[in-house]
């Protein structure tokens, strides 16, 4: 339950940012949604009555505030470059660098079946730009993938996730789901705000307020996603998580892509998505 409601609620986050990065930088949106978002984590962490982190928190802590800030910022710059439908389905490639982060730091074993997963997924990312007089030169589409806009910092976004996955995983061994959620969004507040507000002053509050529909619709999204991801990180794999909400945010992303933002989804789109799609559930097999 808590895996499906986590990525039902990323993809409509999703939407939203796409909706907002036409509107405010990166750097500014991710830090108004920060700021939605760590009042409402701090309630709930007061009213469950939790205790301090206990020792060994603040390693992993810091590291996943480190590698899901990058993500976030990166994942703003994409989607403000590149087409929802051929941008976020790169985010395919954050279970696979979960399954190798949580290889190396959780000891997780991989079978064969998962490691073909994890080779067919970067497979059908190559397939996500292509075009039938590409298939004559397949050898180019490498390149063709990393010119396109948003297509490398949403690759940066799918590694640095992937990882930070792995890493929230691990500290939420020592802290309870509030707990993390709402020092990792604090974190993000600090960090970013002291940033951003020098330089950019009163216009972060008036660009709030211009779309502040949106933007509280993108944190009681954000809320929803980011709570329900921690409490099924207490119950399931890395691997699992990552799975299944990739695979909903490919679809997502196809459909909301079309029908939000009158993206145009070509066949071959169609079959990337779905071999990225097949490579994450053999990671899950």
């Amino acid at each position: 339950m808590w895996v499906l409601a986590a990525s039902l609620a990323f993809a409509g986050l999703d939407a939203a940012r796409k909706h907002l990065t036409a509107h405010i930088p990166p750097l500014t949106l991710g830090l108004l949604l920060s700021l939605g978002m760590a009042p409402v984590f701090s309630a709930v962490a007061l009213a469950s009555a939790v205790q301090w982190p206990r020792p060994g928190y603040l390693g992993p802590a810091l590291a996943s505030l480190a590698f899901n800030l990058t993500g976030n910022i990166l994942f703003l710059v994409a989607l403000g470059r590149g087409p929802v439908s051929a941008v976020v389905p790169l985010l395919a490639l954050a279970p696979a660098a979960g399954a190798l982060v949580g290889v190396w730091l959780l000891g997780d074993v991989l079978t064969t079946r998962a490691w073909t997963g994890l080779a067919l997924v970067p497979v059908g990312a190559l397939f996500l730009h292509a075009t039938p007089a590409l298939l004559r030169t397949p050898w180019r589409l490498p390149l063709v993938l990393v010119a396109q806009p948003g297509s490398l910092p949403m690759l940066g976004t799918a590694l640095a996730w992937g990882g930070g996955t792995a890493w929230d995983k691990l500290a939420l061994r020592h802290a309870a789901v509030p707990t993390h959620a709402a020092l990792q969004a604090l974190g993000v507040v600090l960090l970013v705000g002291a940033w951003v507000l020098p330089r950019e002053g009163r216009a972060v509050w008036r660009q709030a307020a211009q779309h502040r529909g949106v933007l509280l619709g993108a944190v009681a999204a954000a809320c929803v996603a980011v709570l329900a991801q921690f409490q099924a990180l207490t119950v399931v794999p890395v691997g699992v998580m990552e799975a299944v909400k990739r695979s909903l945010g490919m679809a997502s992303s196809v459909v909301l892509g079309r029908l939000l933002f009158g993206e145009r989804v070509t066949g071959l789109r169609v079959v990337a998505v779905a071999l990225m799609a097949a490579g994450v559930v053999l990671m899950l097999a």
